[in-house]
């Protein structure tokens, strides 16, 4: 599904993070580092989230922090259809989603189940705070689990180690 078909629907009052006041407040802070930007400013990042809020704030925080290459899906199964189109260079999912929920993401990529590398960065962007969940995810394979909301300079910072991370292996 298309951003532009459901746009009418991306309204500040339908988003779980602004009726559970959850947005931090924005700072004066400088979003990223030159050197985070121009090593982000090439990458395809690729997200998930079924709240359309939260796909057009992360979308618009992605442009702000200089990526050009983005898509923006609705659910882990959605991504499994984009991956061979968009060839990701890091995924951003949230966890709870329909068919295909981002843990079920996450291990159809370490186990090979797509055409990307099994190494390919996967980052969570959750609402699931709890140890457990966050422990589950990163022995499953995530590169980081992060809670929403989270600051632009949390995630320039957050996508740029983990593709770093994954050029030197």
């Amino acid at each position: 599904m298309k951003l532009s078909s459901i746009q009418s629907e991306i309204r500040p009052e339908l988003s779980r993070l602004v009726q559970n006041k959850l947005l931090p407040e924005l700072s004066d802070e400088p979003l990223a580092d030159s050197e985070v930007i121009t090593a982000l400013q090439n990458q395809r990042i690729l997200f998930a989230d079924d709240d359309p809020f939260v796909r057009d704030i992360l979308e618009r925080t992605l442009a702000m922090l200089g990526v050009k290459k983005t898509r923006a899906v609705m659910s882990g199964l959605d991504v499994l259809n984009e991956i061979r189109d968009f060839q990701p260079d890091a995924i951003i999912t949230d966890w709870y989603m329909e068919p295909v929920s981002g843990i079920e993401l996450l291990e159809f990529i370490r186990n090979g189940g797509t055409i990307i590398p099994k190494n390919t960065p996967v980052i969570f962007f959750t609402s699931k705070r709890d140890v457990a969940s966050r422990m589950q995810a990163e022995m499953l394979g995530a590169n980081r689990v992060l809670t929403k909301p989270v600051s632009p300079q949390i995630l320039a910072k957050t996508l740029h180690d983990a593709i770093v991370s994954q050029e030197r292996n």
